[in-house]
């Protein structure tokens, strides 16, 4: 096993017992958790998608104010529960923002500088692009199963990348998007959706005991849109010219880099849990 493996491997497995122990310790932990992610995130795309000189960025007015953004409504929410009626406006405003998102991937030239010059202009945006989704994931735990319900977003999620990423490289020949994603294949693209949906399903009728048609049919909807957001994060390093969103987990790059999925996951989950089950 390389070095770069038994890196990616034995973060994973720290990533993954950190969640497991704050799921024991409830849902405050759970909910502190995602502030910090949402706020590393925020940080990420200051220091390295925007490249600003990362002595001075923390205390630049545009990186006060975007942490402010996430961390006030956040904490409003979920911590002193005022404001709990706007969360449904937040989620529809991430379902809103995923389909600008998805015109961007499909509809914007690569080459194109205008989202780079726009994100250089307005910052600000990063903390609505965080905000958003992070305050529809929150939302899921204000359902009674919510530790049921967020182990089957989370097993959707990475199910997608693991088994995408697994048959890729056994079996792919057909490059997906190779200008946005140079390893992704048709092949690991079709083997994630298959198995994430199966493993969806599965766990849906095993912890919460039902088993329909339209509920496979929404994890398969899950499964291709959490590969989609990928892409997304991916043409946003390719256009702003980095590899990774930073270097902070050992072997998996930056906190963006591993949660771009489930950032895009999230809100489209949180609509179906509020106004489909």
């Amino acid at each position: 096993m390389s070095s770069n493996t038994s890196k990616r491997v034995f973060s994973a497995f720290a990533l993954f017992g950190l969640v497991a122990f704050l799921f024991t310790l409830g849902k405050p932990y759970i909910l502190g958790l995602l502030l910090c992610v949402g706020a590393t995130i925020i940080d990420e795309i200051f220091v390295n998608f925007l490249q600003k000189p990362q002595a001075n960025v923390r205390f630049s007015l545009a990186y006060i104010v975007c942490q402010v953004l996430l961390l006030l409504p956040f904490i409003s929410f979920y911590y002193l529960n005022i404001g709990l009626w706007l969360t449904d406006v937040f989620v529809i405003g991430a379902i809103l923002l995923n389909i600008v998102l998805l015109i961007y991937l499909f509809g914007v030239r690569q080459n194109s500088q205008f989202i780079v010059a726009m994100a250089q202009k307005y910052p600000y945006f990063a903390s609505i692009l965080i905000l958003l989704p992070c305050v529809s994931m929150g939302t899921i735990m204000f359902h009674d199963k919510w530790r049921e319900l967020i182990t089957i977003l989370f097993f959707i999620n990475f199910g997608v990348d693991t088994a995408a990423w697994f048959v890729g490289k056994n079996w792919g020949k057909h490059k997906l998007w190779p200008s946005i994603s140079p390893n992704k294949t048709i092949e690991g693209f079709i083997g994630g959706v298959v198995f994430a949906t199966i493993l969806g399903a599965s766990l849906w009728g095993l912890l919460l005991g039902e088993f329909t048609i339209k509920m496979v049919i929404f994890m398969s909807v899950l499964a291709i849109c959490a590969q989609l957001g990928d892409l997304v994060q991916s043409k946003f390093k390719r256009q702003f010219q980095i590899k990774d969103s930073s270097d902070l987990i050992p072997g998996h790059g930056g906190v963006y880099d591993r949660v771009d999925s489930l950032l895009f996951l999230s809100p489209l989950f949180a609509g179906m849990l509020r106004y489909i089950y």
